[in-house]
């Protein structure tokens, strides 16, 4: 019988991983949770995103159209509920009870508007502009003076450059959430990496495995293995995401940020396969679980650094770490998401981050393949790094 080659070996131990991790409930439970909490974010995203904003206001002794003069200085987005009162005491009292969060109410000095601490900025100025404005029509009309006439040329017309960066502050939450996602799936995927070598070298299994399969193939079947399942699940959180927004009908969000989640999937591929050998490497360099935490800190910083750069880094800063190796896997997406990028930067970017994975997975083969049966003690990246 012919003893297998170096393809089918590692397909093999791939093959065990992914069937091991589809054993595990905790595997099939955490991402059955995860799946559902960034749907159902998604959800509440497109929910909150398109509702208007609701001002109940009481009046007294303000006609009711007084209102709706209101509602159309707020603009578009705000709708404003008028109950009216028959006193300042009564209106006071619906105040405080929350039935209404504003009165308007006109005595013989003119408007005032009564909150109980504080009145939002959109409702005091549109309840400023159009008590204005009233005032300036009467007063024409008291003097006889043409309106029109007064206010010819007082026009402002606005055109925009961007019309649709109304929903930015939602890409900008996609965005978060692509970092997020990223981060988790990385480091969840990598710890488990880093774990079954180390327990295979602390239950002295490895020395059977490498008897029997090269330790090349049993790091490409990790690799390989881990890489499949983490990108599987990338794979449905952002395929479920487009098609809810496609069933939503939300085609302004799934336009702006579609092609950024497909890029995501393709980013996160290079970025993970990049540290996946790493993540071998720091499981070869420890001699016991508890030495993991220790081992995977510089990866665990540089995801951290990755995630923390995409959510809350912006100008200058974030042009440069969108093109940075690894950590661009994890910017870049979401700067697509909400930011105008050219073409050639998103493919530099990918460029780089492919160069790295190959270098990088050739890194962590050489102190995998060095380290692998060291099972005595502790091994530091820079140890391991001089070994020849």
């Amino acid at each position: 019988m012919s003893e297998p080659n170096a393809t089918s070996t590692w397909r093999i131990v791939a093959e065990r991983e992914v069937r091991a991790k589809f054993k595990e409930k905790s595997f099939v439970w955490g991402f059955l949770a995860m799946l559902l909490i960034s749907w159902a974010g998604l959800v509440a995203l497109d929910y909150f995103g398109d509702r208007d904003t609701t001002y109940d206001l009481g009046l007294v002794g303000a006609p009711a159209e007084a209102g709706q003069r209101i509602e159309a200085a707020l603009g578009e987005g705000y709708v404003v509920a008028v109950d009216a009162y028959p006193d300042r005491e009564a209106a006071e009292a619906a105040i405080t009870d929350g039935d209404i969060d504003a009165a308007a109410i006109v005595g013989d000095d003119g408007w005032t508007l009564v909150a109980d601490n504080d009145v939002d900025a959109p409702l005091e100025a549109a309840v400023r502009s159009s008590v204005a404005a009233d005032a300036v029509a009467r007063n024409a009309a008291a003097q006889d003076v043409d309106l029109a006439a007064l206010n010819a040329g007082a026009e402002v017309q606005v055109d925009l450059l961007d019309p649709d960066a109304d929903d930015v502050g939602q890409r900008k939450l996609v965005a978060f959430g692509l970092s997020l996602i990223f981060y988790l799936v990385a480091m969840l995927f990598g710890m488990q990496i880093a774990q079954s070598v180390v327990s295979e070298k602390e239950s002295r299994v490895v020395e059977i495995l490498a008897a029997a399969i090269p330790t090349r193939a049993l790091l490409w079947g990790k690799i390989a293995g881990n890489t499949l399942l983490a990108l599987g699940q990338v794979v449905v959180l952002v395929g479920g995401g487009l098609a809810i927004f496609a069933v939503l009908g939300n085609r302004t969000l799934l336009t702006g940020v579609g092609p950024a989640m497909v890029w995501f999937v393709a980013f996160f591929a290079l970025g993970f396969i990049a540290l996946a050998a790493l993540w071998s490497a720091a499981g070869a360099l420890s001699s016991r679980v508890q030495d993991i935490a220790s081992t995977t800190m510089p990866l665990q910083m540089v995801l951290l650094a990755g995630y923390m750069i995409g959510a809350f880094a912006s100008g200058v800063a974030l042009d440069i770490a969108s093109q940075v190796p690894v950590v661009s896997a994890i910017v870049m997406p979401g700067r697509l998401a909400y930011d105008d990028v050219a073409l050639w930067e998103v493919l530099l970017s990918l460029g780089l981050n492919v160069v790295a994975a190959v270098l990088l997975v050739r890194l962590g083969a050489r102190i995998y393949d060095h380290n692998l049966m060291q099972t005595n003690r502790k091994v530091g990246f820079g140890e391991a790094l001089r070994r020849r």
